[in-house]
């Protein structure tokens, strides 16, 4: 079974996070085969993969080396991750197209003309101008993108205002419909699919394929704190693989378990998607593994960089248990 790892905050991710590779593939080294041809390494974007290859260039010990998979989950490569799939799934191909966002502004700017065309006892501007509601529709498209990225839909809008302003919400709620049922319906027609929404329909069909990759292979995925519940749903089947591992960068593992605790309460705090992370998958913190142990420095400069890390630490302590951590 895959594990849960952290690197302390303060220590340099990309760094720390090859480093633990290299030493995780020494049985390859040992054995002359080629370094890397077993793993695959799952990033939140493009630019850390572009700085994690720049990373394993200048880490690794030789001049020539086989990369290892490097994949973005959160700006989804269509042709790299549909050469992956195609060998397990066809049903990649059932997956509509994503619309671009020029096109879906445009579509739901119609929509919005006819709104106010058809609601003269609610505005008394009327005669919206195409620039205004392409603006209007840029934010409309924003709400729809935080939806599908935190799993939510827009089906319970008309019931979560208290019944004091319940006239003020259903002009709103009769607004926000122009993204509800009939945007749906017309992507259906289009045989378009909302972005966000088709990189969490992939992101899905990826976390199946891992079932089908050899045992020895090693998947990694790094530098996420699982915010969004597509890319959680494929920690879960990373943390099943054999050689799985989930690394979390930050995690703060001093503290005891009522301030980390307090931290799940707290949304400003940095602890806050790492124990909501952990709790969904239903792991506990004291389980998880050091990812890579760096050499100590006793430089003075490291020295000043800990007393700074300490400070921060202190900072972000949350106020109801600040008594409770002075006694210590």
């Amino acid at each position: 079974m895959g594990k849960f790892y952290y690197i302390p905050h303060g220590q340099n991710g990309a760094d720390v996070l090859i480093r633990g590779i290299l030493e995780r593939c020494q049985y390859w080294l040992q054995h002359n085969q080629p370094l890397f041809k077993n793993c695959t390494l799952l990033l939140p974007n493009r630019r850390m993969v572009i700085t994690m290859r720049q990373y394993f260039m200048e880490l690794s010990p030789n001049n020539a080396i086989i990369m290892p998979k490097i994949r973005a989950i959160g700006d989804v490569d269509e042709d790299q991750l549909q050469s992956d799939f195609l060998q397990y799934h066809d049903d990649i191909l059932d997956i509509a197209p994503a619309i671009s966002h020029e096109e879906r502004n445009m579509l739901i700017s119609r929509f919005i003309q006819h709104y106010f065309n058809h609601h003269k006892n609610y505005h008394h501007d009327n005669n919206i101008s195409p620039a205004h509601a392409y603006h209007i529709a840029s934010s409309l498209s924003h709400i729809l993108d935080q939806c599908h990225l935190d799993g939510v839909t827009l089906q319970n809008l008309d019931n979560i205002v208290h019944a004091d302003y319940a006239e003020h919400w259903r002009i709103i709620v009769e607004f926000l419909d122009i993204i509800r049922q009939p945007w749906h319906d017309l992507l259906k027609e289009l045989n378009y699919c909302d972005p966000i929404l088709r990189r969490n329909q992939l992101l899905y069909l990826y976390g199946q394929t891992i079932q089908h990759l050899p045992p020895d292979h090693l998947l990694i995925l790094a530098g996420s704190t699982g915010s969004q519940p597509a890319t959680v749903s494929l920690m879960q089947q990373i943390l099943r693989h054999n050689n799985g591992a989930v690394v979390l960068h930050g995690l703060n593992m001093a503290d005891d378990d009522d301030i980390f605790k307090a931290y799940g309460q707290d949304i400003l705090s940095s602890q806050y998607g790492f124990y909501h992370l952990l709790d969904k998958c239903d792991y506990r913190r004291h389980d998880v593994l050091l990812w890579h142990q760096k050499k100590y420095d006793t430089t003075d400069s490291n020295n000043r960089t800990n007393h700074r890390e300490k400070l921060n630490h202190t900072m972000m302590i949350p106020s109801s248990l600040w008594g409770k951590h002075q006694e210590k």
